[in-house]
């Protein structure tokens, strides 16, 4: 579910995620990529991916396999 920036940054430090990991979708929306991924290219795949409707599951192991072709 897409959080606005301020919730997305609390909920981020309340679960103990990096600020970094908060990422913007071109759509709207703020989501958490996960924290594996270090990349820009692979935390936008998952925002991209999230605010399209995808899983989490699925978006994370889309997110890494970006991140390792950067």
């Amino acid at each position: 579910m897409p959080e606005t920036k301020s919730q997305a940054r609390a909920h981020a430090k309340r679960v103990g995620i990096p600020v970094s990991n908060v990422v913007k979708a071109k759509a709207g929306g703020h989501y958490i990529a996960p924290r594996g991924v270090t990349s820009a290219k692979g935390r936008h795949a998952y925002a991209e991916c999230r605010a399209g409707g995808g899983k989490q599951s699925t978006c994370a192991a889309v997110a890494h396999n970006v991140h390792k072709k950067r």
